[in-house]
């Protein structure tokens, strides 16, 4: 059976959501990209509703474990569940259009947290 790029990609990351969470801790378990998957792998700069609310809500747990922990938790989930590279350039502009703003990128890199 043949899988589009797609296909493959999500199955990727139901796979990714099933082996990482554990391992991220219980503070981070409000963190789940797959909304913006296709947003911070697809160079697609226009956030679906989904995505926004998805956003909303990391901000909202911000509030209660601060920044530097949502960081955190916001790196290792792109890390486990979205194995492709991140568009840097897009992740701020979609916050923007989401009206949110977490206070720092959404990346995979180990030094996009201050602590």
């Amino acid at each position: 059976m043949a899988y589009s790029t797609m296909q493959a990609a999500f199955l990727i990351l139901l796979l990714g959501l099933v082996t990482a969470k554990p391992a991220l801790g219980s503070d981070c378990l409000g963190v789940n990209l797959e909304a913006c998957a296709d947003i911070l792998v697809a160079n697609n700069s226009i956030p679906t509703s989904a995505c926004c609310q998805t956003l909303g809500q990391i901000q909202v747990l911000e509030t209660s474990i601060g920044i530097n922990r949502t960081c955190v938790c916001v790196q290792g989930a792109v890390a486990a569940i979205i194995p492709a590279r991140i568009i840097a350039n897009i992740s701020s502009p979609v916050q923007t259009k989401c009206g949110v703003n977490l206070g720092f990128d959404i990346t995979a890199s180990p030094n996009g947290c201050k602590a």
